[in-house]
């Protein structure tokens, strides 16, 4: 793969992706589109590309490997969340 583009996609895709999505977020909500279907899909796109990025060219390599904990990722959110809720309650 070429040097330059390398670059580009470690140390690029981050900023672009995220400040292309702020822009078009502003630019939504001059629009006149409803912000919470356009805010929601817009989300799911930006992260899916991340995502998809980070298969392709992995920030850093020891990323990809499984280290055996998503279980935990998955339950903490909902713990998080759930003490959240009872704290306002």
């Amino acid at each position: 793969m070429i040097i330059i583009f390398r670059y580009v996609i470690r140390w690029m895709s981050y900023p672009l992706i995220f400040g292309g999505t702020a822009a078009f977020m502003v630019w939504a909500l001059y629009t006149g589109i409803p912000p919470w279907p356009t805010t929601l899909l817009i989300a799911i796109v930006s992260l899916f590309t991340i995502a998809a990025l980070e298969q392709f060219q992995p920030f850093r390599q020891s990323w990809l490997e499984d280290h055996q904990y998503a279980y935990g990722q998955v339950i903490y959110p909902a713990l998080q969340s759930q003490d959240m809720v009872c704290t306002y309650i």
